[in-house]
């Protein structure tokens, strides 16, 4: 691995560091089979399910493309290993950027990613926040409490 990493073990119910160095099969090749490219990772989760360690294709593609990661072989199954946080871009609005962070908690405990530093996540929130100001001129996930809102009502088009 190009860098230590933290990874939850639910075996054991610990988090265990990997060491920078330590060897895995990277899986982000395809195979080509006469005019269709299919990821070798998706053939892993449809034929050796207990390999794949309860990635679904869907859900894989998803993380890879929100954390910039390498699908690889790894402890014996399909894991994620995340881009560094400096390579990773953001696109998405900040409820987007949240959600898929939840989504990698349920990741994180299962396994199937590395344990994300506190501050990897706030950095990604705020890559976030700077999306919704280029794209939008504002942000959109106004809190009530900033505002002066008490009621906890959503804004409407003309607030």
């Amino acid at each position: 691995m190009e860098h230590a990493t933290r990874w939850h073990d639910a075996s054991v119910g610990a988090i265990r560091l990997i060491a920078k160095g330590t060897p895995y099969i990277p899986l982000d090749y395809v195979w080509k089979r006469r005019s269709e490219r299919r990821p070798v990772w998706a053939d892993v989760i449809d034929k050796l399910p207990r390999l794949a360690n309860g990635w679904r294709a869907d859900n894989l593609r998803r993380m890879m493309a929100f954390l910039k990661g390498e699908p690889m072989i790894f402890d014996g199954f399909l894991k994620l290993l995340p881009a560094p946080a400096s390579k990773i871009t953001i696109e998405q609005t900040i409820g987007s950027v949240k959600q898929l962070l939840d989504q990698g908690e349920e990741h994180v405990l299962g396994g199937r990613i590395p344990v994300l530093k506190p501050e990897t996540k706030a950095l990604l929130l705020e890559r976030a926040e700077r999306h919704e100001l280029r794209q939008y001129g504002r942000l959109l996930e106004d809190d009530p409490a900033d505002s002066g809102d008490t009621t906890g009502r959503q804004k409407t088009f003309f607030d």
